[in-house]
């Protein structure tokens, strides 16, 4: 892949000006995250209950690109070095008395 941005599309500027684009223009790709829990309850007796949970973080796997390298000389210009985590899955349990 050739990043999210080609270096073509920005010339180095003349030597000795700073050129004219803005200072943090440029973000990382959007992020989208879902996350969504399922738990259930069950009373063991009537003063013990027990909540077993799963949660779910990153539902869909959705890559979610960061760290794009914004140096035009670097050879990894426009690309994203770096992705948040994959789906995770969580399991836990509650014990009330």
């Amino acid at each position: 892949m050739n990043g999210l941005f080609p270096a073509s599309n920005f010339p180095a500027p003349a030597f000795g000006t700073e050129g004219n684009e803005k200072s943090n223009l440029f973000r990382n790709p959007m992020f989208f995250q879902t996350d969504a829990s399922l738990f259930k309850d069950t009373a063991i007796s009537e003063r013990v209950k027990l909540q077993i949970r799963f949660d779910f973080f990153n539902l869909f796997n959705r890559e979610n690109l960061y760290n794009v390298d914004s140096n035009l000389s670097s050879g990894t210009f426009g690309k994203a070095t770096s992705q948040y985590n994959p789906r995770w899955i969580q399991l836990g349990a509650n014990l009330t008395f």
